[in-house]
């Protein structure tokens, strides 16, 4: 074989490994696209299930704060009871009942404990 000849057949082998390469990047660039779109996808998918769960977890809050609300919990409860046997304690006091004042305050001590998690002492 002649120095051309081997020259043309490295030469022609070159440009045949240079087509398959070029092939291979097109290759490789397609599924590039293809995994950037993949990725915007689950981007979009992720700010969506995160706004979802943020705007679930106010809403269950909301439920939480009005269902707690309109029942109440037992220790408010129970301090607003204490409260209000006060306040008719300071009334029966007032009007010269002192025997019903002191069993108002009592119940009203009675009360606050329960409020503090006490033992229930009637």
């Amino acid at each position: 074989m002649t120095a051309t000849a081997e020259r043309d057949e490295v030469q022609e082998q070159l440009c045949a490994r240079i087509d398959e390469l070029e092939r291979d990047k097109e290759v490789l660039a397609t599924q590039v696209d293809r995994l950037e779109e993949e990725l915007a996808e689950a981007r979009r998918a992720q700010a969506i299930m995160r706004d979802t769960f943020a705007t679930q977890t106010q809403q269950a809050v909301k439920r939480a704060r009005k269902d707690w609300a309109a029942q109440g919990s037992p220790w408010v409860k129970a301090r607003w009871q204490a409260e209000a046997l006060e306040t008719a304690a300071s009334i029966s006091a007032a009007e010269g009942k002192p025997w019903d004042a002191d069993r108002l305050r009592h119940h009203a001590a009675v009360m606050r404990r329960q409020a503090e998690g006490g033992e229930d002492e009637n």
